[in-house]
């Protein structure tokens, strides 16, 4: 099947896709998506300038806190600042993907555009506005040049990392990334769903000392072109999925799709099937379905095949969109999900993932009080990784222990959409409407700019909630 989705990038904790396509299966039927959605070993002993390290979360390795003492060297001189140490790692990083693009080039047998090289020499010189000029540029050649689709993987994913850097303070950037890692069990393989969960782990993980991950993202996994990239980034380590296995996700989706929509059309006075958000038409027997729903719902089959085709291997994920089928065999790894873990979660479990959040606000510095945009960056971040794990131990109902976990996300962002509408749906589904009041005034005073609160605010006024 022809390539379907280009799904590469964009800001935004929803994840990185910057690009829809067309996507058709056999018999007629249409399906248009639009994306809108994105253990570090210790250094050797001895090596100044490897990333700062602190006593451990729960004895997690890696975790950087801001208020960490910088290691020294054996000369006793103060090793590099993070900020110097994030420089270096951007610098090899880009160096790294590079080298890559231009072997891919060359096994692909395309002509790699001059364009592409100047905007890996802007990425390495740490030239920002230049590169995303160039990035937008490359972008919009894209759908005219099949051999910028071939390469796309390598130039995204270094754009990413790029605007990661850029986004984000040093001393957050490497706390986020290396509490990600730090969890993962040795052979894992990691997904990433959001912008800062795909490449802050990706950055460390290619330009650190220690054993090298499997890193991907959930969200792109309907591209052809990314998992090609996939292939040429990990030759071994990982049976990859093929065209086959998207036929087969994309079918699977359109006739289960189709099943609920004529439910819902057939009998109009029983629940609804299909899930809000979830657009979907049929016209003369062709089905057509878009939006977010459907993308991940799509990316969600795919996630399963794939690890299908590793049994042998762990697999962990930061969530863009809740997986919610794989919550039954699902359990908290730090700060972010496990995949099939092998047993089922427990109330000892649920209380540790608490007390986990509880450690991370502390030692992480996490807290509301920060004004700058890498702040807040930095809070939504860690607050989207809160909530997954809320909506775990919720659909394992351990309700108390997912109460806390929402009101730690809200702590740390109490502005961000997803956060606020959560935990407002939590109190209100649990009877207590009123409390979510002085959460939604809250929030509308941190972000007047955001009509939702305001939106929903009215409607619990208009059941007489006050």
């Amino acid at each position: 099947m022809a390539n379907r989705v280009a799904a590469t990038g964009a800001k935004g904790t929803s994840g990185f896709a910057r690009g829809g396509g067309l996507l058709s299966a056999a018999g007629g039927i249409l399906l248009l998506l639009v994306l809108t959605l994105p253990k570090l070993k210790e250094p050797p002993p001895g090596d100044p300038n490897e990333t700062p390290k602190t006593a451990l979360l729960h004895s997690r390795p890696g975790v950087w806190t801001a208020s960490s003492p910088l290691p020294r060297s054996k000369a006793g001189l103060p090793a590099k600042s993070p900020e110097e140490v994030v420089r270096d790692k951007l610098t090899l990083f880009v160096a790294k993907r590079r080298d890559l693009i231009h072997h891919m080039a060359e096994i692909l047998k395309v002509n790699l555009p001059p364009e592409v090289d100047r905007f890996f020499d802007a990425a390495q010189d740490g030239r920002w506005g230049e590169q995303r000029a160039m990035f937008e540029a490359l972008r919009a050649q894209r759908a005219d040049h099949p051999e910028l689709n071939a390469l796309w993987g390598a130039i995204s994913e270094s754009y990413g990392v790029s605007e990661a850097v850029h986004d984000w303070s040093a001393p957050a950037l490497l706390g986020y990334g290396e509490a990600i890692l730090g969890s993962l069990k040795p052979g894992s393989v990691y997904l990433g769903g959001t912008d800062a969960g795909r490449f802050i782990p990706t950055l460390l993980n290619e330009t650190s000392g220690g054993e090298r991950f499997v890193v991907l993202t959930q969200n792109a996994l309907a591209d052809n072109s990314y998992t090609d990239y996939v292939r040429f980034l990990y030759a071994e380590g990982i049976n990859n999925l093929e065209p086959a296995d998207a036929d087969r996700a994309f079918a699977d989706y359109i006739a289960d799709a189709r099943k609920r929509f004529e439910h819902d059309r057939d009998f109009p006075n029983e629940p609804k099937q299909l899930r809000p958000g979830e657009d979907v038409q049929v016209e003369a027997n062709r089905i057509q379905v878009s939006g977010q729903i459907a993308v991940m719902s799509i990316n969600e089959k795919l996630t399963k095949a794939l690890m299908e085709k590793n049994p042998q291997l762990s697999f962990a994920l930061e969530e863009s969109f809740p997986f919610q089928s794989m919550y039954g065999t699902a359990s908290p790894l730090g700060p972010i999900l496990e995949l099939q873990a092998g047993s089922e979660m427990n109330p000892e479990a649920a209380d540790k993932t608490v007390e986990f959040w509880r450690s991370a606000e502390s030692e992480l510095n996490l807290n509301s009080s920060g004004t700058s945009a890498q702040d807040s960056q930095a809070r939504s971040a860690w607050a989207k990784m809160a909530l997954a794990q809320a909506h775990l131990l919720t659909a394992n109902n351990f309700t108390p222990q997912a109460e806390e976990l929402f009101h730690t996300a809200l702590e740390l962002a109490p502005s961000n959409p997803e956060v606020v509408m959560d935990y407002v749906n939590l109190l209100v589904q649990n009877g207590r409407g009123s409390e979510a009041i002085p959460v939604l005034e809250n929030s509308m005073r941190l972000a007047p700019q955001d009509q939702r609160f305001g939106a929903l605010l009215d409607q619990l006024h208009s059941k007489g909630l006050r």
